[in-house]
């Protein structure tokens, strides 16, 4: 039997998106490094594993929290993947990497779901401890040598009888791109079209609209679901940079929204379709009829293809074929 070991996130997000996958008998989901209840033992573990100490002074006998991590007895003939993602990738211990190796004989898989960017990860030293880097970003994709594979969303259940109160919803941190979705906002709102709008992390003397837009600091994402389900359509801006489709898309998709995005990129995939996306280059771009189409509707086979279950075969697939 395959079986999957995925470090995930506490985020609901990925609790949301990886949700097709979390209760198959042969998954085991982590959402903590640690595979333990013990709070201080976390919080010793990140102090003691944190990059930016270690940067400073090299702490020794890391190794000791190899036994703390995923340590179940391996069940022979069974073959093990060891799925990382981002921000388990940051406060990692390397060194468990060849503990899985040795006692599991395990594939190491790292599934970049943010841009690289500035994040302190050691890229040349992952691709030598593990068998197989994913981005969803062509960009990190050409530039590290990673192998591409687009984001995954599980199947939602939709809530019913939600009255859709909005044109256009975005959510997002303003990250370098704030300007564009002010200037967006500012379109879509000077053509009457009813606005919801969250950004996050914007310094107060940032701050423009405040009457009308939302500056956050955080937003669950199971509110985030349903404030998707209140609008016809969904905002997607790009990090500056970025080449790979958002959540964005996936959730567009996934609760059949409309998707007013600037990213180009989006008409080379075999989901792009005009009637329910529109792309734009800049808030000048938008054409406005195409909120006055009808609403979208995805095809079941696009859905599906999105699910994670489609990640981890790839994953196999990919592993079996580098080892022979």
């Amino acid at each position: 039997m395959n079986r999957y070991i995925i470090f995930s996130d506490k985020s609901d997000l990925y609790r949301v998106t990886y949700s097709d996958v979390i209760s198959m008998e042969n998954v085991r989901y982590l959402d903590d490094l640690l595979d333990v209840e013990s709070g201080f033992l976390k919080a010793l573990y990140r102090i003691h594993i944190n990059p930016r100490i270690n940067d400073i002074i090299h702490l020794p006998l890391r190794n000791i929290w190899n036994r703390f991590q995923y340590n179940e007895k391996p069940i022979e003939g069974d073959t093990y993947y060891f799925i990382f993602f981002t921000s388990k990738i940051l406060f990692l211990n390397y060194d468990y990497f060849d503990y899985i190796k040795t006692k599991y004989n395990g594939k190491i898989i790292c599934v970049f779901q943010d841009l690289i960017g500035q994040r302190r990860i050691d890229v040349s030293l992952l691709k030598k401890k593990c068998d197989l880097l994913i981005s969803f970003d062509y960009s990190d994709v050409e530039k590290y040598g990673f192998v591409y594979y687009p984001l995954t969303y599980s199947h939602i259940k939709k809530s019913e009888k939600i009255e859709v109160l909005y044109d256009v919803y975005f959510v997002g941190k303003a990250k370098n791109r704030l300007q564009d979705i002010l200037d967006t906002y500012t379109a879509l709102n000077d053509n009457g079209l009813k606005c919801d709008f969250y950004i996050i992390g914007v310094p107060q003397e940032d701050r423009k609209f405040e009457e009308s837009i939302h500056y956050i600091d955080f937003m669950p994402y199971q509110e985030n679901v349903s404030k998707i389900q209140r609008a016809n359509c969904i905002l997607e801006i790009m990090q500056k940079g970025g080449t790979g489709y958002t959540l964005r898309t996936c959730e567009a998709i996934m609760l059949n929204k409309k998707l007013l995005t600037n990213n180009t990129e989006i008409e080379k995939e075999a989901y792009y379709n005009p009637r329910y996306i529109q792309v734009i280059r800049n808030a000048r771009d938008i054409d406005y009829s195409f909120f006055d189409r009808k609403d979208a509707s995805y095809s079941q086979s696009i859905q599906d293809s999105m699910s994670p279950v489609n990640l981890l075969k790839f994953i196999t697939e990919r592993c079996e074929y580098v080892e022979n």
